[in-house]
């Protein structure tokens, strides 16, 4: 997805001279940063030198979404490691040892030089891909199970104990 994908033609969008450019062949990574930094949160798109229009909030906002893997069983985890040690790969493969699917990575600057990732994974409970990612070596700092999750592990394990206590 470029910015000619992306571009807005509407009357109220005209060029500004203090308004950020990106090049028509830009990508939503290059455009997102530029967008931030405008004061109206939007770019002039050009070509050859010409502007031949612009990008607005509303425009970016939808081809994000679309970037995003539509499903109601998703859970996101926050994994937070040192650059040396971030792997997608192996981020995935601990994913994927639970019968889980990686449906969208994405890398955030942390404190101290580290990183955290944001992980959006095919699992309603996040409880086996926390467990699995853990065993590879990393940090889980955060996990939000699926809006329409099961009673959560620790709910389950609360039951359990309470049968184990009343034999």
């Amino acid at each position: 997805m470029t910015a000619m994908d992306l571009i807005t033609l509407r009357d109220d969008l005209q060029p500004h001279p203090g308004r950020p450019k990106v090049s028509s062949g830009s990508t939503l990574y290059e455009i997102l940063p530029r967008m931030a930094e405008s004061a109206d949160c939007t770019v002039d798109v050009t070509r050859d030198g010409l502007t031949v229009g612009c990008i607005d909030a509303p425009a970016a906002i939808r081809a994000l979404s679309e970037t995003f893997t539509r499903s109601d069983e998703a859970s996101v985890l926050t994994v937070e490691c040192a650059r040396e040690d971030y792997s997608a790969s192996l981020l995935a493969h601990a994913v994927e040892d639970v019968d889980a699917h990686l449906l969208n990575l994405s890398v955030m600057p942390a404190d101290g030089g580290r990183l955290n990732v944001s992980l959006r994974i095919g699992h309603r409970d996040p409880q086996a891909a926390i467990h699995s990612l853990e065993r590879y070596g990393f940090n889980v700092t955060e996990a939000y199970a699926g809006s329409h999750a099961s009673p959560t592990a620790l709910d389950e394990r609360l039951a359990a104990l309470q049968v184990f206590l009343n034999v």
